[in-house]
């Protein structure tokens, strides 16, 4: 659960090895105008996400802006653990 005050702002559960989280769309915003760098930001954005989360996300149209998913290398997904 995650709150702010006595707000919840969005609730979530463990299935499996990934965490999902449901949020209300319309509290969603997001702008990014350089879509060559999008990918990179959402991996960064949603705490260095497994390309099996965001391709979750995808695929449940969550990332409007992208259609297909490929991190590659990601310095501090491999030297962090």
């Amino acid at each position: 659960k995650v709150a702010k005050g006595n707000l919840v702002v969005a609730c979530g559960w463990k299935k499996g090895t990934i965490y999902m989280v449901e949020l209300p769309t319309e509290e969603v915003n997001s702008f990014s105008d350089d879509v060559g760098h999008s990918l990179t930001l959402w991996h960064q954005r949603l705490g260095y996400m497994s390309e099996k989360g965001m391709n979750i996300l995808v695929s449940k149209g969550k990332i409007l802006e992208l259609k297909e998913v490929e991190v590659g290398f990601c310095a501090p997904c491999v030297f962090g653990k």
